[in-house]
């Protein structure tokens, strides 16, 4: 569920970013239209510009932040509860190991570069890369962990299964059947 949900998070965010780009970038466009066509904007203009942008959009920036630190963080405490319960043996389990990079570095990304992604654009692309990464390992993650349970459950039946097969043939003779 919650991977889930920071995939919705990331494609609002990126939606946002698109349509209400930063104020650094309209400058940055705005400059490069001064020098192509020798016109453009003035400076005082591109202020007026940017702080055109609505309110809500600051704050869903805000609350698609806050959400997707509360879900590296649900993550990390899973990950450290498992290092509580295994010990050193979560080290052995590549797994694991991925698992706690993956996350411990988007948290610190996520922090981190909050405030200055939008300040270059290889930075934010970066970010964004990541998050997508972050995203596709969880996925991976998941389903490596249904197909472990799912082995699991017919590993289980083919013991009873065998259990049963000593059984069957006990009864069978004792029915006359050979």
């Amino acid at each position: 569920f919650l991977l889930v949900l920071d995939v919705i998070a990331l494609v609002v965010e990126l939606v946002l970013d698109s349509e209400f780009p930063a104020c650094s970038k309209i400058k940055e466009a705005a400059f490069c239209i001064d020098k192509q066509t020798q016109g453009g904007l003035l400076a005082n203009e591109i202020e007026v510009v940017c702080h055109k942008h609505p309110e809500s959009v600051e704050t869903a920036h805000k609350i698609l932040f806050g959400l997707s630190i509360s879900i590296l963080l649900v993550f990390e405490a899973e990950l450290f509860a498992t290092f509580a319960l295994l010990g050193f043996v979560f080290f052995r389990q590549i797994m694991y190991v991925i698992d706690f990079a993956v996350v411990t570095l988007s948290l610190i990304f996520e922090i981190v570069f909050a405030n200055t992604a939008e300040e270059g654009a290889g930075l934010l692309v970066f970010v964004r890369v990541w998050r997508f990464i972050r995203i596709g390992h969880g996925i991976f993650v998941d389903t490596e962990t249904f197909e472990e349970t799912k082995i699991q459950k017919l590993e289980k039946e083919i013991k009873r299964l065998k259990e049963m097969i000593p059984l069957s043939s006990q009864n069978l003779l004792q029915h006359g059947y050979t």
